[in-house]
């Protein structure tokens, strides 16, 4: 049975490496760790897991600190990781299967770069990751350490082979980079290897993607050109010169040459996916929708990249919801609802179903969303309700919750869960009760008042925003509260409530503060809307249309 030694090279890795190792201790016959100086507990961690340490003084060079760990290593295999990756628990039986592989010198195994939420913002890279242990090979370059080229170096013939194994990687997450100083770390080294190599395409690659972490889009493209003209369309970085360099024209508001770069690209990569992608979202933002529209669908029947860096959702959910974006603008409404539903399919990203349900809503097709539910959506127990439920009740689709309530009412035998489902019909009217009939009391206002003193009446005491700061949800709280207010016609108090959940804003830390901010617009955009139903009701029902899908919505954000 073929082994395989784990190869690393740390330094102050004590909050990260603990997860490493476990994710890997259960398929490597041995762990070579190099530490290049740790003061924190980053060793012990490494023994506790069995590691062979190997101390190395830093020197600026992670090919010399890489290769420090090889000469230890005995295994038929080497695996390179680092303290901020783990090993996929889905691919522990596949890479324990390709240690058997004679055939190759090298796996390619994908690297899931997340910049947030696990499979939601993530850049996949297909990267040489395993490969065979013989004292020839080894890394070079002080920075962006490559193995491949030493490979090749020796044997030419030399066999690769692209792996559905995941390596999830962390680093690229803000916190963890901010806290490292990588991006200036990088730069400086980069800076160094330039100074002695200025027309190095691989090290121009990489510096322009530090000035993209950097935001510094110039420097980027600028970058990113020089490497594109030295280098052929075989290596095998160049298809993401073509796909970097448009994303920094794109961030300049340079789309023209961005969608041109993106043409060249593709009469080189054909099937690459992300360039097709990119070019649709350059050509929706010039109100070229028939021509994103080619470009998502040709990126749909590509499906995601394989042997390309790709990012998650590419050619997958985040195509769907682009396509479902220009049919939405076409007015084709029926085809942006199947794509939106799509892309839910997909990855169960709740946004989809808000555009979905706020499409209906402003097309007055609501009455058509309890049917849609039944037809597509597991509704079977009572958490699956609550969710739609909520999704529904925060896109004001309050006539639809009401009859999803009365249809779940007569199949709900639980008399605590039917008191439940009457309070939340009971807020329909409150929150909706030009359609729903009459004036509701509300609780702490005087009941019986006419329409002018309800508009004049003054906010009680008893009803003031409050805000949770260990919950973000208590913002919805508030929102749900001012909503009640101004449907039901107390515009004075309503007024008072806002400027008194302002004055709560420069006490909130910033996140908090502009999930508040975002929250209070959309609750001002909704009722923008009602103003338009009332004042275009008889008008042109496009213009009713236009005016409304202008308009800020809510996207469940606050979960």
């Amino acid at each position: 049975m073929s082994s395989i030694s784990l190869c690393m090279i740390v330094k102050d890795e004590e909050e990260l490496l603990g997860n490493c190792l476990m994710s890997i201790k259960d398929v490597v016959s041995e762990i070579i760790i190099v530490d290049t100086g740790s003061t924190d507990n980053t060793t012990s961690i490494a023994e506790s897991f069995g590691a062979s340490l190997i101390h190395h003084p830093w020197q600026n060079d992670f090919s010399a600190a890489r290769n420090a760990g090889l000469v230890h290593a005995t295994g038929d295999w080497i695996l390179f990781l680092d303290a901020d990756e783990e090993l996929n628990p889905d691919s522990v039986d596949e890479i324990k299967r390709l240690s058997e592989y004679k055939d190759a010198d090298g796996f390619f195994l994908k690297v899931y770069n997340h910049f947030g939420q696990k499979g939601k913002e993530a850049s996949i890279n297909p990267a040489i990751r395993m490969f065979k242990n013989r004292e020839e090979y080894r890394f070079s370059g002080a920075i962006h350490e490559q193995i491949a080229e030493d490979i090749q170096k020796n044997k030419p013939e030399a066999r690769f082979v692209m792996t559905d194994v995941i390596i999830d990687h962390y680093g690229y997450q803000e916190e963890i980079r901010a806290k490292k100083n990588k991006i200036e770390r990088n730069i400086t080294l980069l800076k160094k290897e330039l100074e002695k190599n200025p027309d190095n395409p691989f090290h121009l690659y990489n510096i322009g993607i530090e000035y993209m972490q950097l935001n510094d889009y110039d420097k980027a493209l600028q970058s990113f050109r020089m490497s594109r003209k030295r280098v052929g369309p075989k290596v095998n970085y160049a298809h993401l010169l073509y796909k970097c360099e448009s994303r920094a024209l794109g961030a300049l508001h340079r789309l023209e040459e961005a969608i041109t770069i993106c043409n060249e690209g593709i009469k080189l990569y054909p099937d690459y996916t992300d360039l097709h992608h990119y070019k649709g979202t350059y050509l929706i933002t010039l109100g070229d929708s028939a021509g994103a529209e080619k470009c998502f669908q040709r990126a749909i029947q590509l499906q995601p990249a394989t042997k390309y860096h790709t990012e998650s959702g590419i050619g997958s959910f985040a195509t769907y919801y682009l396509l479902a974006l220009v049919y939405e603008s076409q007015g084709k409404d029926d085809y942006a609802i199947d794509h939106y539903f799509k892309s839910f399919q997909l990855q169960h990203e709740k946004r989809p179903l808000y555009r979905i349900f706020q499409l209906l809503r402003n097309t007055d097709r609501e009455a058509e969303i309890p049917s849609l539910l039944n037809k597509r959506f597991n509704m079977h127990t009572e958490k699956q309700k609550e969710n739609l439920m909520n999704i529904l009740l925060r896109s004001h689709c309050y006539q639809s919750v009401s009859m999803l309530i009365d249809e779940w009412l007569q199949e709900t035998p639980s008399l605590p869960l039917q008191e439940k489902w009457k309070r939340i019909k009971d807020d329909c009217l409150l929150l909706h009760s030009d359609r729903f009939g009459k004036r509701k009391e509300i609780k702490g206002l005087p009941p019986y008042m006419n329409e002018t003193e309800r508009w004049q009446a003054d906010l009680p005491e008893s009803i003031h925003p409050i805000v949770d700061r260990d919950s973000l949800t208590s913002i919805l709280k508030i929102e749900h509260k001012g909503r009640i207010l101004y449907n039901q016609g107390f515009y004075a108090a309503f007024q008072q409530y806002l400027s008194k959940w302002k004055d709560m804003h420069p006490q909130m830390d910033k996140d908090y503060k502009a999930h508040s901010i975002i929250q209070l617009v959309q609750t001002l955009s909704y009722n923008a809307e009602k103003h338009f139903d009332n004042v275009l009701k008889e008008g042109d029902f496009d213009l009713i249309r236009s005016a409304k899908t202008t308009l800020p919505f809510e996207e469940g954000w606050i979960e």
